[in-house]
């Protein structure tokens, strides 16, 4: 796990702290029309993917996407829309570290 500072952006600290998360990794302006950028996270993601076993992962305790000032992720593509996160520990640890690459333990158990 990699921890970065310092990403604060002028356009994220105008806003409610909670209402932050679509400008938080990306700098892009909530005000008039949406338009957000590729967060970094995807950008660092792209260039370091070769050495990780997963490019990345996007968790949140919403799932989903949200939706404008409330969303439920933080990572963004290069067309600026959401990537939707993950919230069930139960599919994420099936997903990424089960023994049988992603299968769930139901799955596994109906073998036998």
């Amino acid at each position: 796990m990699s921890i970065i500072g310092g990403l604060s952006h002028p356009n994220s600290r105008t806003v409610l702290g909670h209402m932050a998360g679509d400008s938080f990794l990306t700098g892009g302006d909530l005000r008039g029309l949406y338009k957000n950028t590729i967060s970094v996270d995807q950008v660092a993601a792209a260039e370091l993917s070769q050495y990780t076993r997963f490019p990345y992962l996007s968790l949140s305790t919403d799932g989903g996407v949200g939706y404008k000032s409330r969303t439920s992720t933080l990572s963004f593509n290069s067309s600026g829309k959401p990537i939707p996160s993950e919230d069930n520990l139960r599919d994420i640890f099936e997903r990424y570290f089960s023994p049988s690459g992603g299968t769930s333990t139901a799955e596994r158990q109906k073998k036998y």
